[in-house]
């Protein structure tokens, strides 16, 4: 089973659908992990941009933050890309 993303939402708890768009510099990045305490990175294009630790109920939360306008296609994984969510698409306006 893959770490998956259930939620992006800018820092005041505003979703941005997947496919959405948002005006916001710094985003979080929601979803569940496949173990408890396993660490979970955050990526575009394979490029991390955030990083977390998951809770005892294997959900995670990580902070994306200082984003330039742009497309963004988030994928979570465990360390080293392992068991990758399905992609995220995020447009960040100017």
């Amino acid at each position: 089973m893959p770490v998956t993303i259930v939620r992006v939402s800018t820092q005041d708890g505003t979703a941005i659908p997947n496919g959405g768009s948002t005006s916001s510099k710094d985003l979080k990045v929601s979803g569940k992990a496949v173990l408890a305490d396993q660490a979970i990175q955050i990526t575009n294009n394979g490029i991390q941009v955030g990083y977390t630790t998951a809770q005892t109920d294997t959900t995670y939360m990580a902070d994306v933050s200082g984003l330039a306008p742009g497309l963004y296609n988030f994928v979570a994984s465990t360390r080293g890309g392992q068991e990758p969510s399905d992609v995220w698409k995020v447009t960040v306006e100017d």
